[in-house]
């Protein structure tokens, strides 16, 4: 059986907006990260399903999961609770539409909560990193180490006391990428 990894990063004010030519380079450098996890025995891959990181994180799971060669492969949705998507915008980049057509493509979707909540943001974040041996981030520098707030910078500390392999995607939206990677902590106990 093969390992499993889930996905944490930023929310598109954060990153390029709602310009999907920003995102171009990203997807093409996710896709690359995918296949060479898929090699290193990741096979199921989780994201959390909302705008930004999350989303582009799922469709570079499906680019590659279409490639017969990495067929094996699962991509999973967990949801924090149902009507995420209910503010978001009918159609575009990262809107209901989109969010719609990603949960009718993933191979399985996992509603956290039934209460809307902000608490169910962080549970959804938990109950991912608890079913992952793995995480890939999207962040910027080293501050998620020390940050009293913020999904993502949660994410990474709930990892990292659990002792989970950690690959950081270090982020700049100011640059053209291609974004550097870098391994955070390995898992001793693999």
């Amino acid at each position: 059986m093969g390992k499993t990894l889930c996905f944490t990063g930023h929310r598109p004010k954060d990153m390029f907006g709602f310009d999907r030519a920003g995102y171009e380079l990203l997807i093409k450098q996710l896709v690359e990260c995918v296949k060479n996890l898929y090699t290193a025995g990741y096979t199921e891959f989780i994201s959390g399903g909302t705008q930004g990181f999350d989303q582009i994180a799922f469709w570079a799971v499906d680019i590659v999961k279409r490639d017969p060669a990495y067929s094996g492969i699962k991509n999973k949705v967990y949801i924090p609770f149902k009507g995420q998507e209910g503010k978001w915008f009918k159609e575009g980049l990262f809107s209901q539409k989109e969010y719609s057509l990603m949960l009718s493509r993933a191979d399985e979707v996992k509603v956290i909560s039934e209460e809307q909540s902000i608490a169910a943001l962080f549970q959804r974040n938990e109950a991912m990193v608890d079913a992952s041996d793995g995480i890939l981030c999207l962040y910027e520098d080293d501050s998620w180490k020390n940050a009293s707030n913020g999904g993502t910078a949660k994410a990474m500390q709930y990892a990292s006391r659990h002792m989970m392999d950690i690959w950081q995607l270090v982020f700049d939206k100011n640059s053209k990428g291609p974004y550097p990677i870098r391994a955070i902590q390995k898992n001793i106990f693999m």
